[in-house]
């Protein structure tokens, strides 16, 4: 991400970029474990997902914005 943004001047491995394609399965497991653990961690779980839309749609980057 901070490479598409400009934030930095060298090229990211793809390997590594590759990785950030399993965003969402972390984002499961995590809201998995929130549920199961207590009612505050549902809220920072969602707080996340609320952070990571809103740097999808200030990328302009609609595969980025979760449905």
């Amino acid at each position: 991400m901070p490479s598409s943004m400009g934030l930095i001047d060298f090229v990211v491995p793809g390997f590594i970029a590759s990785l950030a394609m399993c965003e969402d399965v972390g984002f499961a497991l995590l809201a998995i474990w929130a549920f199961a653990r207590s009612m505050s961690a549902v809220f920072a779980v969602a707080g996340l997902v609320a952070v990571e839309s809103l740097v999808g749609l200030l990328m302009l980057n609609k595969s980025a914005v979760q449905p």
